[in-house]
């Protein structure tokens, strides 16, 4: 049976440095899939997953409520992928660059790295990755994810829907202009 986080929190606290490997092998590849689909670039989303968890190992006293440590675990990520993204002179990395990792965060065995749902992804803005990641990467809860936000649960659900709605505006987008390709042909 898997060991709660709280209990294993509560080793780390008591001087087992070892017992945050557990936490480590436990999120790491959800983190790294998280701050992909934000930054777009494979090589710094291992980064900037591994900086999250020094930060947060670091910071693990500051923790008020151990029960949310995955929501403030990945409210740690979130910020060190925001600051990364507006840092001056950052190359913007298309997400079509790699496909073996698009495979493992794109849903469904069809879908390559070229395809229209990435494509359609990678023409939001980050504030919709953001919350799409969120949501259906990393699995969290309206209330999960207002927690991590720092809004109310209505907010966040109006905003989903509004991402959602962006996604399909996209996809549409994209099969309309495909569609007049294939008539002018």
């Amino acid at each position: 049976m898997r060991q709660p986080d709280t209990e294993i929190l509560v080793e780390v606290l008591a001087g087992n440095r070892k017992a945050f490997r557990e936490l480590v092998a436990r999120y790491q590849d959800e983190m790294i899939a998280s701050a992909h689909h934000l930054v777009g670039d494979l090589d710094a989303a291992h980064d900037l997953a591994q900086e999250a968890f020094v930060d947060a190992y670091v910071q693990l006293p500051s923790l008020r409520d151990s029960s949310r440590f995955r929501q403030w675990l990945y409210g740690i990520l979130r910020h060190k992928c925001l600051s990364h993204l507006r840092a001056p002179g950052k190359p913007t990395v298309s997400w079509e660059q790699d496909v073996d990792a698009e495979r493992a965060w794109v849903p469904g065995p069809e879908v390559d790295g070229s395809g229209p749902l990435v494509e359609a992804l990678n023409a939001l803005p980050i504030k919709w990755r953001e919350l799409l990641s969120a949501r259906y990467i990393q699995e969290m809860t309206y209330s999960e994810m207002a927690q991590m936000l720092g809004t109310t649960v209505n907010n966040v659900r109006v905003q989903c829907c509004r991402a959602k709605q962006a996604l399909r505006a996209a996809l549409a987008g994209r099969e309309a202009r495909a569609q007049r390709r294939r008539a002018a042909c």
